[in-house]
């Protein structure tokens, strides 16, 4: 029994392993690509435009070009059932899998960074039934967060957010509270958080945020732990049986079968 363990252990630590290099290689791809569209992104930019405005005109370039949205409601129900925990990558949402406003914002972000602007996601929330992700921009002029929204949104908040480069609290202070929807926000893609309180939501790290947006990058971690705790058990199994003896797993089954 203690070979056949070994046996697993190996195969498992092996698979775990060709699934981080296969992972590490999906992400250089995805990397030149997005390096790609950033250049034709920033094309479309006007010469001598503020950051707002170059970050909506590349925001509104991804969204003509690259965003696929569902049909209809009972496509759009499927394909919500079937995202996986950390949703799909920008570059399946490039080569045309149906995206919503999560989706277009991860890919902003990702263009945004290979243009060498700081972004990241943000939530807005009024109940369970009603959310929305949008993502911000980094002003290293006024050392602030600027709001961009993505898409799929009110008209109100989309305007609003076009026309003024505005921080999450001027927002939430500027906004008409009736037309703007959302009552409250955080950088944590559940509204679980604001049970135990809203700076539990809103204490993110911009860098725990950067990860988040890496969906090749945290598979290639995953599948080195993984396949580090495999080979682990598997050089353990090989110590136990090289000190000779009787399995002690067999034994273990045997007393039990007795």
């Amino acid at each position: 029994m203690l070979n056949i363990l070994k046996k697993i252990c190996l195969l498992s630590s092996a698979l775990c392993f060709l699934y981080a290099a296969n992972s590490l290689r999906m992400d250089l791809i995805e990397r030149a690509v997005l390096a790609e569209v950033a250049k034709q992104a920033a094309q479309v930019v006007p010469p001598h435009s503020s950051l707002h405005t170059r970050v909506s005109r590349i925001r509104d370039y991804l969204l003509t070009h690259y965003i696929l949205t569902p049909k209809s409601d009972e496509q759009r129900h499927a394909w919500m059932a079937t995202r996986t925990f950390l949703r799909q990558s920008a570059l399946s949402t490039i080569q045309g899998s149906p995206a919503l406003c999560g989706e277009l914002a991860r890919l902003a972000i990702k263009v945004l960074k290979a243009e060498g602007i700081d972004a990241r996601r943000i939530y807005f929330y009024k109940n369970k039934a009603t959310s929305h992700v949008l993502f911000e921009y980094y002003d290293k002029q006024s050392d602030a967060w600027r709001m961009m929204d993505s898409y799929a949104s009110t008209p109100y908040l989309t305007s609003l957010l076009n026309d003024q480069a505005l921080t999450v609290e001027q927002l939430f202070h500027a906004a008409d509270p009736v037309k703007l929807v959302y009552d409250k926000y955080g950088y944590l893609p559940s509204g679980l958080f604001f049970y135990v309180g809203q700076g539990i939501a809103k204490a993110v790290p911009y860098k725990v945020s950067w990860f988040y947006e890496e969906v090749y990058a945290i598979k290639f971690v995953a599948g080195l732990i993984m396949g580090g705790t495999f080979m682990g058990l598997w050089l353990w199994c090989r110590r136990l049986s090289n000190r000779g003896g009787r399995d002690p797993l067999a034994a273990l089954v045997s007393q039990h079968v007795v």
